[in-house]
């Protein structure tokens, strides 16, 4: 059973990586020359991180042995960065299309890449979300 805590303690430092590097580069390519033009959505720069502070206070809360009132905050943490994903795919995509079908240099690419590294990012935060739900991560197991 020590195995079992185990993942899930990796499963959730994957995630809360994931999180952070997709807030990272969101950040980044709000500040491309491209992309400058559109507001940067504050909703998704809190929703990452709440999402990671929901998994760090669920991860330090299971090794004090606090767990029955916190269940809720893996489950959360998984919709805010389900939503946020969307938020920024929805948000990228059509300028994506443009990109690739009419602006296609060396400069609109560069800003390119940080979109879509940071959408990948962002899912795979949702998928270790999803993943680390499943593991105990308690000190008992």
């Amino acid at each position: 059973m020590k195995n079992k805590s185990t993942g899930g303690v990796v499963t959730y430092g994957f995630t809360i990586l994931f999180a952070l590097l997709g807030v990272i580069f969101y950040i980044v390519n709000c500040n491309t020359d491209y992309f400058v033009s559109f507001d940067m959505n504050r909703r998704i720069v809190a929703g990452l991180t709440v999402g990671t502070l929901f998994q760090v206070l669920y991860v330090v809360f299971c090794w004090k042995r606090v767990r029955k009132t916190l269940d809720l905050l893996p489950v959360l943490s998984a919709c805010i960065y389900m939503a946020v994903t969307v938020s920024f795919t929805e948000s990228r995509i059509t300028e994506i299309a443009y990109i690739m079908t009419f602006q296609k240099n060396a400069d609109t690419l560069a800003d390119l890449r940080s979109a879509i590294l940071g959408i990948a990012f962002c899912l795979l935060a949702v998928i270790c979300s999803v993943a680390a739900s499943f593991f105990d991560i308690s000190r008992d197991s």
